[in-house]
């Protein structure tokens, strides 16, 4: 990055704007542009107008603070004054291992998850879930929480947006399980530790993998297949929670104990 660029970068300001997803490409210095459902909301629903104040963010951390330059038919051009530093993303990376629950419920685990800074998503099949969509109902199950994160990364004012794997299935996730410092699954039985217990003993981590299982908890075979891959089991304390809180409750307790 040049001198000229590295130089605009500083903390975002207090005044908040309306915010605005770009592709990385549309997002050059001096320059961006703003497509598609974005563009028809910034036109037809916020009604913007030509010098109106805008942030756009590319989902990767690039967050610039512009106005609007230009509104066209299916785009709008922004010009970008400078790029400021987002301060609200957590250092810690967390990934939620979610049993897919039944009905919407999903819908809260992604939009809660994103506010509070969750960076990837695995809707997860273990054996006690019930129902499982067809290929075409997951892609668009799939389009939809893509949609419910950006929207709720745009409210809590964050620039990254996480990432919405496809379906997998349990055994796919032990699979990914060296892609990450730590994996943990959240499970209530008599004699797990807490989770504050086990972060106290692993102290050197950046990135995190937590499991979470459907409403019956996981079965045997698969408390059996975590312990064959050292993945400890983890309370999230005294009450038993939904499996849609469950995931919510436990990237917050992570938050606190290493972003506080």
């Amino acid at each position: 990055m040049s001198d000229s660029i590295a130089s605009q970068f500083e903390p975002s300001a207090e005044i908040s704007h309306p915010r605005f997803f770009v592709n990385t490409s549309d997002f050059q210095i001096p320059s961006a542009t703003i497509r598609s459902e974005e563009a028809h909301h910034l036109k037809k629903v916020l009604r913007l107008r030509l010098g109106d104040a805008v942030t756009v963010i590319d989902g990767l951390g690039r967050e610039g603070q512009g106005t609007v330059e230009d509104i066209l038919k299916d785009t709008v051009l922004c010009r970008i004054h400078k790029i400021s530093k987002n301060l609200s993303e957590p250092m810690l990376r967390i990934a939620l291992a979610q049993a897919v629950p039944k009905g919407l419920k999903m819908d809260e685990v992604i939009e809660m998850g994103t506010q509070l800074g969750i960076r990837e998503f695995y809707p997860m099949f273990s054996r006690y879930c019930v129902g499982r969509p067809s290929e075409s109902q997951g892609y668009a199950k799939i389009k939809r929480w893509v949609r419910i994160a950006k929207s709720a990364l745009k409210q809590c004012e964050g620039a990254i947006l996480p990432t919405v794997h496809d379906f997998v299935n349990f055994e796919d996730v032990l699979q990914r399980k060296h892609q990450y410092d730590l994996v943990l699954a959240a499970e209530n039985r008599n004699g797990t530790r807490q989770l504050k217990t086990v972060l106290k003993e692993e102290r050197s981590f950046g990135s995190i993998l937590l499991l979470i299982g459907p409403e019956g908890g996981f079965a045997s075979e698969e408390i059996e297949r975590l312990s064959e891959l050292n993945i400890q089991l983890v309370s999230l304390g005294k009450r038993r929670f939904r499996t849609e809180l469950a995931g919510v409750i436990g990237a917050a307790m992570l938050m606190y104990e290493r972003e506080m």
